[in-house]
């Protein structure tokens, strides 16, 4: 996990990368977000959780510290001028307490902007209301908005929660009372083909390859139909090879790769998963043979010693771990196989 939660990391830090991801999630595809609008923030949220100890001092009891892959501030300008915080996280597997994180990520982001203007506002020699002075804020101040992205890096279908209620247990008249969180979730499993349309990078293409990626079919399928694939570069290729466990030529410098030869090496992987199912299968199979040879033998040993078949099934059933559903069966089939009745 750890490559490749780096590798997806690097890649959306790449502001083109970055920029298309938003304007997909906020904007349809829209250009809204451009890459040299884009600027780094601080990834690490270090927060102090803090009691009174007495009027004059307080005592820190926990420090809470985390880090996001990816957080950036970007500047907006359409149609009136705006800025926005955006961060990513990047999923290779299902985080059953994705709501609650990412919940925890924009309120921190959220604190941090708070204790910022504090500290401005703290030595400015503006005369301050009664609730300016102990809220260490003026009543105009406003955040900046915090919006979260998590990007699913897998074929499958994300099966965790997506809201925070999803991870709760409440009584449902609770309901109206408890906050919602949702998480803001890129998920390949179930975009379609117009959604991928949508990207001006190769982000898009990532993403789309991935999704088809587990299906033969779809795979061959999305190269035929070209859907406005463009050849690789050596970012993308490197990420996918790392993501899909394939051996995709990697282009050197600013060379890429063309969507054939990089369909022939998912087939390539593809086919060694298949075969190596098969011999697997093949070796299982005949541990089951010989499984079944045994209780069909003992079946036929016991009605040579004429012991009835209802005495036979529960011998069979306590011997071989069955169920009577299954006895029966082995006691039909060795009738068959070898004459008795």
């Amino acid at each position: 996990m750890g490559q490749i939660d780096e590798l997806t990391k690097q890649y959306m830090q790449n502001p083109e990368h970055f920029a298309d991801l938003f304007n997909y999630l906020i904007f349809n595809g829209e250009n809204v977000i451009k890459p040299q609008n884009v600027s780094d923030v601080d990834p690490v949220l270090i927060e102090n959780i803090y009691s009174d100890q007495d009027s004059d001092e307080k005592k820190i009891d926990e420090l809470i510290q985390r880090y996001r892959d990816v957080i950036r501030y970007v500047q907006l300008d359409n149609g009136g001028f705006y800025a926005v915080m955006l961060g990513v996280e990047n999923q290779s597997y299902v985080d059953y307490g994705m709501p609650v994180r990412d919940y925890l990520y924009d309120a921190l982001q959220y604190a941090r902007q708070i204790e910022e203007l504090k500290r401005t506002h703290k030595d400015d020699g503006r005369s301050k209301s009664r609730d300016e002075l102990f809220s260490g804020l003026y009543r105009e101040d406003r955040l900046v908005p915090v919006i979260t992205a998590v990007i699913y890096w897998d074929s499958d279908k994300w099966n965790g929660p997506r809201t925070l209620k999803d991870v709760l247990a409440y009584d449902k008249r609770l309901m109206n009372f408890i906050p919602d969180y949702s998480i803001n979730l890129i998920e390949p499993y179930s975009m379609e083909d117009e959604d991928f349309k949508k990207f001006s990078s190769l982000l898009g293409d990532a993403l789309h390859i991935l999704k088809s990626s587990s299906d033969k079919d779809s795979l061959r399928e999305l190269i035929d139909k070209g859907s406005g694939l463009r050849s690789l570069d050596r970012e993308t290729t490197i990420l996918l090879n790392k993501l899909l466990g394939s051996n995709i030529p990697t282009p050197e410098g600013k060379e890429t790769i063309g969507m054939e030869r990089v369909s022939k090496a998912i087939m390539e992987i593809r086919q060694e998963g298949i075969d190596e199912g098969r011999v697997r299968g093949r070796e299982e199979g005949r541990e089951e043979g010989r499984e079944e040879g045994k209780i069909l033998g003992a079946v036929e040993a016991l009605r040579e010693f004429k012991v009835p078949d209802p005495q036979i099934a529960e011998n069979i059933i306590k011997s071989y771990n069955l169920t009577p559903e299954q006895a029966n069966i082995y006691l039909a089939e060795s009738a068959t196989t070898y004459g008795n009745e």
